[in-house]
């Protein structure tokens, strides 16, 4: 519902070229993932929220360019980081990645 661009999602709403996608909400270039909110190009995620880069991560949340994390907040690429750290961090590296 309210989808633009999506392929073969089931009961989502708000996403945006999303792909097999299943339960999930203001999603973004996301893929096979399941009851995720407001994810941005990540693949095979589970129930996971505010996750940016990432593949196959469950029950997370504020986690960017992490792989086959389960149940964590706030990492980079694996490693966990303090809240702010995370914000500012997570900025600096889409800046200067050419990232939206």
């Amino acid at each position: 519902m309210f989808c633009t661009d999506c392929k073969s999602c089931h009961r989502c709403n708000y996403c945006t070229d999303c792909e097999r996608c299943t339960a999930s909400n203001n999603c973004v270039a996301c893929t096979l993932c399941h009851q995720c909110n407001k994810c941005s190009h990540s693949d095979q995620c589970v129930n996971s929220a505010y996750l940016a880069y990432c593949t196959s991560c469950s029950d997370c949340s504020y986690c960017f360019g992490c792989v086959g994390l389960v149940g964590k907040d706030f990492h980079i690429l694996n490693q966990p980081v303090d809240r702010s750290t995370y914000f500012k961090t997570v900025e600096k590296l889409k800046r200067e990645l050419g990232l939206r």
